[in-house]
């Protein structure tokens, strides 16, 4: 999947930082802050897509309300234009959310995801963004963000899978 509001940050932060003259971990902290809001959004956004996707194979629309709503979001529509967002997005609220599907595909994810270095970083980002918004900031370096953005993408490609979503499916995500 990509994320190209999150590429691009990194892209415009890491150019920014290269062209001081002496480092900054001041402006380095303000910039990865809002780095890890923007991949968190874009995170909870693409678990929404996720959901809407699989769903959208059903014609049976109370099942496909029932599911978008007890999963916290909304239609397709509604997350493309930011108007929904999927909500707490730690690993066990990924997991609640395909125990809503199925037992087996909770069962899946846990099996690929639950301690390993993907769920690691996937918890830096979360912790790390919870900090920024809600306690004193986060001390997190970009090349730490850098780190965790790559590594915790794979989180979202598991879920993918574990929903039994098609590359078709998901292509343009």
């Amino acid at each position: 999947m990509n994320y190209p509001r999150t590429k691009n940050a990194v892209n415009v932060a890491s150019t920014f930082l290269g062209t001081l003259t002496e480092s900054n971990p001041e402006v380095e902290s303000y910039l990865v802050s809002y780095l890890l809001v923007t991949l968190y959004a874009e995170y909870e956004q693409k678990i929404g897509l996720l959901v809407a996707r699989r769903c959208a194979r059903t014609q049976d629309i109370p099942l496909k309300n029932f599911v978008q709503k007890k999963a916290k979001c909304g239609t397709e529509s509604d997350l493309v234009n930011d108007s929904r967002k999927s909500g707490h997005i730690r690993i066990a609220d990924l997991n609640d959310i395909l125990g809503s599907f199925s037992e087996n595909y909770k069962k899946t994810f846990t099996k690929k995801v639950l301690d390993t270095e993907m769920h690691r970083a996937w918890d830096d980002v979360v912790n790390n963004r919870i900090d920024v918004c809600h306690r004193q900031g986060s001390n997190m370096t970009l090349r730490d963000f850098i780190q965790s953005f790559d590594n915790s993408c794979h989180v979202l490609d598991t879920f993918a899978e574990a929903l039994e979503l098609t590359l078709q499916e998901i292509a343009d995500l």
